[in-house]
């Protein structure tokens, strides 16, 4: 199925087609992806396991040094950020923010001592992110809040 197109709906009931190439895996590890965003049908990043993927005319993936990559947001083609854990092991893992500014992945500081899900940026600026045991960030200007789960 690799090399046939495939219709994808959307929410207008109109459909558009994606022919993927082939993904050309270079580490020896596990390889998963679990996240993807897209900006447009020749730009899209992809993430997951020990990888990152990034598809303008073919998909090219390379390994990372960050084995849990989980959720993305790409806010422009010079405006990515990503989230996950620096350890496959849930409870050594600590929360690892990486942003792409065009040029280089940099990783951001953050105070979650937990693998962190999932991210929704508003702007380049400003963004939420939460992860494992209820952590709860708010990100704005590059800093992050750490805003601990109450429960009732």
């Amino acid at each position: 199925m690799v090399n046939d197109a495939l219709e994808c709906p959307n929410r207008l009931e109109t459909s558009f087609t994606v022919s993927p190439g082939t993904v050309a895996v270079t580490n020896q590890g596990d390889f998963g992806l679990v996240g993807v965003d897209m900006l447009s049908s020749s730009k899209v990043w992809a993430v997951g396991t020990n990888n990152m993927c990034h598809f303008t005319v073919s998909w090219e993936c390379h390994g990372t040094a960050y084995p849990i990559l989980v959720s993305l947001e790409m806010l422009s083609a010079n405006d990515v950020w990503v989230v996950g854990g620096t350890n496959p092991t849930r409870s050594e893992s600590l929360g690892l923010t990486i942003h792409w500014d065009g040029n280089t992945w940099t990783v951001i500081g953050n105070p979650s001592n937990q693998t962190l899900q999932s991210i929704d940026m508003l702007s380049a600026n400003e963004g939420w992110v939460v992860g494992w045991n209820g952590a709860i960030l708010h990100c704005t200007n590059n800093k992050y809040i750490y805003l601990p789960l109450v429960t009732r």
